[in-house]
């Protein structure tokens, strides 16, 4: 059974025709047919294709028909002290009807019009939240608020937000905590191994364009190239100049590398000298060939005098001791350098996380 959110979402999936080329604009029907029982959803893969159209709408269905607020979350709050930011987001809103000019955004959200007194900000509709300020939000009233919606979970300057799921978690909990109908998502142009989403649930798009981890309550589709109709496609004027700046297909091509990571260990492959803890597991690298393999480990089987490094003190014990500075800039040299290989998802997301100081 749908919740109030997926069925509002599915009504405007009903209304959405094809475009020209016979593709519609991105909509959540794949997530509603096979995780409906998922509350987080991670929509990450080829831009311009009307992801965040389709959470605005939403947004607005939402308060329509319930009266419900939507949460509007990015990386950082100063992205809405720019009135460049503001004047984008109401662009599509005005131009497709869903408010007028009396409606009024600042700093805080978007308002809708103050019937007592016109010249000041009415009900807030959406309310806009950051992860980098996600701790002021305890203790607020958000009684209104069901759905979240974050736009760009990843960032294109390459930088992480170490503690973007604590933050992630922390303002859910003060927001949506204790309501039935309840949903997050979280939406980014491009699928990354750096990804501090996936790094921090340690979750990652399989072969299929929808992947649920129903242990988790999180499902991820990866919007890969075709599935949609998109605002820049081959007939884009500066289609060439994208692709000769390594910019245009970028989200499609870094997951079809991402997938290419996944290597069992060869035979022949030789033990490193050490070994690395992270989240109550053990991982041991080899090297062959010139690649570098990360496999788990059971610490039963340590070599002699080979040692387990972690970045969690409290982790320490007879065969395991706290990272070294040059073995943590190694493990994060050898994860940019492409040499690297994993077993398996789970190696890939504790290894990454650790080289990166991610918090999982």
């Amino acid at each position: 059974m749908l919740n109030a959110i997926q069925q509002t979402a599915l009504e405007i999936c009903e209304e959405m025709r094809p475009c020209e080329d016979g593709l519609f604009w991105w909509n959540p029907r794949k997530l509603l047919r096979h995780a409906p029982d998922c509350n987080l959803w991670i929509i990450s893969g080829e831009r311009r294709v009307g992801k965040t159209y389709f959470a605005q709408k939403l947004a607005f269905r939402l308060w329509e028909k319930y009266g419900w607020v939507t949460g509007w979350l990015r990386n950082q709050k100063n992205e809405y002290d720019n009135p460049t930011f503001r004047t984008a987001f109401l662009r599509t809103p005005l131009k497709e009807g869903w408010i007028d000019e009396n409606w009024t955004i600042d700093t805080e959200g978007l308002h809708a019009p103050n019937p007592d007194n016109p010249r000041k900000p009415g009900p807030i509709v959406i309310e806009f939240f950051s992860l980098s300020t996600a701790s002021n939000t305890r203790g607020g009233s958000h009684d209104d608020t069901h759905f979240l919606f974050m736009d760009e979970i990843e960032r294109e300057d390459g930088k992480i937000q170490k503690n973007g799921k604590t933050a992630l978690l922390s303002l859910s909990k003060t927001v949506l905590s204790g309501k039935p109908d309840t949903m997050i998502w979280l939406a980014s142009n491009a699928i990354h191994l750096t990804n501090q989403m996936y790094l921090g649930f340690k979750v990652f798009p399989g072969k299929l364009d929808v992947t649920v981890f129903r242990d988790k309550g999180i499902a991820i589709e990866a919007v890969r190239k075709g599935r949609y109709h998109t605002a820049s496609g081959d007939d884009d004027p500066l289609a060439k100049v994208y692709k000769a700046g390594g910019y245009g297909d970028y989200a499609y091509e870094d997951e079809a590398d991402i997938a290419k990571l996944i290597k069992k260990l060869p035979r022949g492959a030789r033990i490193g000298s050490y070994g690395f803890k992270t989240d109550g597991d053990y991982y041991m690298y080899w090297t062959h060939e010139g690649l570098i393999y990360f496999t788990p480990f059971d610490k039963k089987n340590l070599p002699r005098d080979c040692v387990f490094l972690t970045d969690d003190v409290t982790s320490i014990d007879d065969v395991t001791q706290k990272i070294w500075p040059f073995a943590l800039q190694d493990l994060k040299r050898w994860v940019g350098s492409g040499k690297v290989r994993f077993s398996d998802p789970n190696t890939m997301m504790a290894i990454v996380a650790l080289a990166y100081g991610v918090q999982v």
